[in-house]
Order: structure tokens, then sequence, then C-alpha cells
């Protein structure tokens, strides 16, 4: 309430002591210059000019507008009002952020302060306003990776003076953030990690580490390639439409074959000379064969040959699967026989003589010659098909003859390009035309 006090001069209009004016930016109040009227001393309400200034606490820059104290609102300003005024705010409402002490600080609903500080957690610091987790425990002795010291205060990082677990009396490696003892794992490896950071040795000029620590020949150094041959389900043996099929090819079957690596072209006479040191072939084309493929291998040779580039023989699925390429018709490449001239050594245009390797097209997965050049053996035993599904089959444990695979040079392009095409041999025959490929 409003009161007149006539014992000041001139009379003024005071507010009750026991009254306290809140903040209620609708009272047309706000607006009234509040004077005592002499003749009667009564406070009556006189009002202020449009745009003169008023008194609204929660709200920007006051003045009456239309008889009302108005202004901008403390939310539109993105701040609070507090004690009667608008105060800005002195963070983002509900933001959290890390106060330098391992724990977390949130902004309150309003933005204008923080809550009580809540712990990171366990094995967490604080850094650039985020609770971080410590890669080693504050104050004490600790290594990461290699390298020993005292963690920081933190727990972020080793403090400066560190040193080399290896360089440590009986240490050798860190391990659970302590620079351990570690004894050499190298028995029966020849190159490779010796399981404590160091090595077990390393392979001779032109030879790679397998990931069993054995040093075999490198044959991409030695001009061949390893390609990459993706796993997959498809129908082994007779085509449909071939009318050429044998009793041997039959019946075709399902069989899924993992994914493997296999030679980019059949092994030449300078790769084999190279690892094994003889040169088998028959039939040299040139005084040094370089880039001929090889032939006049046995089953045996070709298997040794395999195993000293750290690979194997492929089995007759991974041949087949190989050799289609994901096609489904007679021949790789199509229906008629005609498509293999681009891509294969065989029939009329095979020439009656072994050729350089990977002087065609490759056929869908970046092989050459696997139709054609020389034929090529297969590690698996003969033996007839099943009509039963299969996954990566390897043929009978025992047997008589080996499987081949592939026409050569002077075979018809018609019959031998046909891609389920199977033949055999006693594993120590020799003829010069038929060599083999790896894979791994």
């Amino acid at each position: 309430m409003l009161y007149c006090n006539t014992g000041k001069t001139p009379k003024v209009c005071e507010v009750d002591p026991t009254t306290i004016m809140k903040c209620s930016p609708a009272q047309d109040s706000y607006c009234q210059a509040k004077t005592c009227d002499p003749a009667d001393g009564v406070c009556k309400l006189k009002a202020r000019n449009e745009g003169q200034s008023c008194d609204n606490p929660c709200t920007a820059n006051p003045t009456c507008q239309s008889g009302q104290c108005k202004g901008t609102a403390c939310t539109t300003l993105n701040m609070a009002c507090a004690g009667g005024v608008c105060i800005s705010n002195a963070c983002t409402a509900n933001s959290k952020t890390c106060d330098g002490n391992f724990a977390y600080l949130t902004c309150n609903g309003t933005g204008n302060g923080w809550s009580p500080s809540t712990p990171c957690g366990a094995g967490k610091y604080c850094e650039a306003g985020d609770c971080k987790p410590q890669v080693c425990t504050p104050n004490q002795p600790s290594c990461v990776a290699r390298l020993a010291g005292t963690c920081n205060t933190k727990g972020s990082a080793l403090l400066p003076g560190y040193t080399d677990c290896q360089t440590l009396p009986e240490t050798q490696y860190c391990a659970a953030g302590l620079c351990t003892t570690c004894a050499p794992q190298c028995e029966g490896k020849d190159c490779g990690d010796d399981g404590c950071g160091g090595s077990c040795g390393s392979c001779a000029e032109k030879h790679e580490c397998l990931p069993n620590g054995t040093c075999v020949w490198d044959i991409e150094a030695l001009g061949n390639k390893w390609v990459a041959i993706p796993g997959g389900t498809f129908m082994m043996g007779c085509s449909p439409g071939d009318t050429a099929c044998l009793s041997d090819e039959k019946p075709a079957h399902q069989v899924t074959v993992s994914a493997f690596l296999m030679f980019q072209t059949e092994v030449t006479e300078e790769q084999y000379f190279a690892v094994i040191g003889a040169k088998p072939s028959c039939r040299v084309n040139n005084p040094t064969g370089v880039n001929l493929p090889v032939e006049c291998v046995d089953w045996y040779q070709s298997r040794d040959f395999c195993l000293a580039v750290g690979g194997r023989m492929p089995t007759e699925a991974e041949w087949e699967y190989a050799a289609r390429a994901g096609s489904t018709t007679v021949y790789f490449c199509g229906t008629d026989s005609s498509c293999l001239v681009e891509y294969e050594w065989l029939g009329d245009w095979g020439g009656n003589t072994k050729r350089t390797v990977a002087q065609k097209k490759p056929n869908g997965f970046g092989l050459y010659d696997l139709l054609g050049n020389v034929g090529e053996w297969t590690n698996d035993w003969f033996a007839f098909y099943s009509s039963e599904s299969q996954v990566d089959p390897e043929g009978p444990a025992t047997g008589k003859d080996r499987t081949m695979r592939g026409g050569y040079f002077g075979s018809p392009d018609d019959y031998w390009g046909r891609s389920s095409r199977r033949q055999l041999a006693f594993p120590t025959v020799d003829t010069n035309s038929l060599g083999f490929r790896c894979v791994r």
C-alpha cells in the first residue's frame, strides 16, 4: 500500500515498509507515478508519459508502453531473473563440464549456476572440460608401451624422465602397466615376433616370413603373384546344356569354397629353377626359359615347390571354382568355345607349343592361362562325384591316380576348354604338356 508522508516537504508517496513489491509486468501501476494530493493528503496515481522509463525488474530496458511497463524478457535475452533483476547465464542450461578435479559440474535449468560436483568415476581424469580414462595410476611407477616412468597426478601420461623397458636390467617389455621380464618365444621359428617386442630372426633375400615364423620363398619377388579368390558356392561338375560331359563329371553338385590365394600364372621355368635349383622341362623354347611355364614335373615335384613358397596344391574344387570365376556356362567365357581365343592357348591357335605366361586376357578372378598353355596338377586323388552338397572338399584320403585340370597348347578347345573337364594320372607321371600352380 502507499501512504502520504506529510512530514516531508514536498509531500511524497512512499511504499509501506511492510509491503513487498513483486515482479509483475502486467500491472499498469508500474507506468504510473504516485504523488500526494495536497488537498486531502491522499496518494493519487498520475500516468507517466509514453516511452518513459519505468520499474520492471524482470525485463531489460523497461519503458511505458500503452500504459504498461514492458521490456525484453530475461528468457528472450538468454538471461535469468534472480533477486528481482535480469542476470546473464553463467553456463548453458543442463550442460556438463569438468572442473579440473576429477569431477563433473552440471549447469542448472536456468543456466545461471553450477550444481555440486559429481565425481568422474574411478580410473578417469579431467581434461579440456571432460572426464577421460586414465592411462596409468596417478603418482605410481608405470609404463606405456615400452616407456617406463612415474605417472603424473592425473594419470594421463608419464612424467618426463622415463626410460625404455628394454634398457632396464632383466626387463624386456611393458605388460599391465609394468616393465616385465619376458622369455622370447622362438622355438621352431626362423623369423617373426618373439613375443617380447623383438625378433626371432630374418629371412634371406627373396624370402618372406609367414605368420607361423617360417621363412619361405617370396613368389612375388620371383615374378608371380598371389591373387585373392573370394569364397563362394557353385555347382561343380557338368555345366547345364553340356552334351560332351563324361561320367566322371557327373552328377553336378553344390560345393562351397572358402576364400584362398592362388598363383596368378602357372609356375615358370625361371621360378622353378630359383626355388628348386633344377630345370625339369622337356620343352624349353628358348635358352633361358624365362616366363615359360615349367612342365615335365610330376605331382611330387609340384607339391614340393608349393610347400617351399608357403603354399600347397589346389583341390579340384578350388581349381574349378577359380576356373569358372562365377560362370555357369560350359566355357567360363560363354557357351561357344570360340570365346576362349582371347583367353587361352588351345586348339588351332595354341600352335602346338607352350607360350610365355600372361599374354592373353585374365579370367574374371584375374588368373591367366588357367584352361590352356599347359595342364595343371591338383592335390586330389581321383574319385567319382557324389550328388551331396560339400564344403571345402579335399577328395579321398588315398587312391591310385591324382587329378589334373585344364587343357594344354595342343588340345582341342571345344573339349579341353570346358570348365568341368577332368583328367587323371599316376602322381609320378611327367609330360611336356603338364605343369602346375599353387594356392595358399
